[in-house]
């Protein structure tokens, strides 16, 4: 499969996407890293980023799979070093949310889970 052309519905998704992953990063990285808080905001931050730019784009692809991950494992470690304030190292927390959520997003972004189209006869 061919990477997709990029179109401008798949510019605008990836552009929510972007503003979704810094949201997403400083809204996370004002609560503490500690327990399972993290991860499973950490999950729900990648998936909600990947769907941002798949529903709006429409296309899915193993390129756009690797730049929604990246976007959603970076917006974690940023929200990671939100919460250790400049001053102290970012907790073992903030790097197993970071992977988690990258997978997540990944996964969603990816073309394994498009809608396979039917040849009608």
């Amino acid at each position: 499969m061919a990477t997709p052309v990029p179109t401008p519905r798949l510019l605008l998704g990836m552009t929510v996407g972007a503003v979704v992953a810094t949201v997403g990063a400083l809204f996370l990285g004002e609560y503490e890293f500690d327990e399972a808080l993290p991860i499973g905001a950490g999950v729900l931050l990648g998936y909600i980023i990947a769907e941002a730019v798949v529903s709006i784009g429409k296309q899915r692809s193993r390129a756009l799979a690797l730049i929604v991950a990246s976007w959603a494992g970076a917006a974690v470690l940023l929200a990671g070093h939100l919460d250790a304030n400049g001053n102290e190292s970012i907790k073992a927390g903030a790097f197993l949310s970071a992977g988690a959520s990258a997978m997540v997003a990944g996964l969603r972004a990816h073309a394994w889970f498009a809608k396979r189209k039917t040849a009608s006869v």
